[in-house]
């Protein structure tokens, strides 16, 4: 079992296609990841190596640990900022008590009932959500949940971000993004978006720590977290720290 560090932008399996590219002596060896990634998180993923592949089970259902910038202000299809936007706050977008974004986050502590993400790997009837998302056939209805377990929560800074330095970054984010993932149609959008900004803007950014059980979407809390807190909100960034014991070194 090996303990790489996943790049912002990549797929698992891009991660999986370098390393055999790095490590010549894998190219013939089956490999697997346990716990996905989205191309807009990066940090910790486990790679199954060879014949540890049959205990790929024990490996799948560890723990997490996550941080995550949690933007207000602006929702996407996708939770995060790889999607089309769809909600907006009018400007100025106020920055929500410290004391009520720690409340309203202690309330995901312990096992509830979390929606998979419309744009996810979750099959329905032989297709991914992601696939019947983008096809435009997904109904709210359709959309599977499952029981998860969040272990503690925590608020690391509440701050925010001008809207000339986030658009910079939001747009650098995307391009390092490779595939299919509509990447032309969500930069014109967020081009749009922020030409209807005022120059000075600025948007709250909360940065949280998450603990939790295999299966958690955090993309999904950021946006859950945002109706809580009565604003639209994705996920800015999203860094895997700990799978199970293991962590980077």
């Amino acid at each position: 079992m090996l303990c790489l560090y996943k790049k912002l932008g990549e797929t698992p399996l891009q991660c999986l296609d370098a390393l055999r590219k790095m490590k010549p002596e894998y190219k013939d060896t089956v490999l697997s990841y346990a716990g996905r990634l989205d191309p807009m998180a990066e940090g910790v993923m486990l790679v199954i190596v060879g014949e540890e592949n049959k205990e790929r089970e024990r490996y799948l259902v560890l723990d997490k640990e996550y941080e995550c910038e949690m933007l207000l202000g602006v929702g996407t299809d996708t939770y995060d900022v790889l999607g089309r936007i769809g909600d907006v706050t009018p400007a100025p977008v106020s920055t929500p008590a410290r004391a009520i974004i720690e409340s309203s986050l202690a309330l995901f502590v312990g096992k509830y009932v979390q929606k998979y993400p419309p744009f996810s790997s979750k099959t329905v009837k032989g297709k991914a959500l992601f696939q019947l998302a983008k096809d435009g056939e997904l109904r709210e209805e359709d959309i599977p949940s499952r029981e998860v377990e969040v272990y503690s929560t925590e608020v690391l800074s509440v701050g925010d971000i001008s809207a000339q330095i986030l658009e910079a970054r939001i747009l650098k984010n995307i391009s390092l993004v490779q595939g299919d993932f509509r990447q032309e149609k969500i930069i014109t959008g967020w081009k749009k978006f922020f030409e209807s900004q005022p120059a000075d803007e600025k948007f709250p950014v909360i940065k949280i720590k998450i603990s939790c059980g295999s299966g958690t979407y955090i993309r999904s809390i950021a946006h859950e977290l945002g109706k809580k807190l009565g604003v639209p909100a994705i996920a800015l960034s999203i860094f895997r720290t700990k799978v199970g014991e293991y962590g980077m070194t």
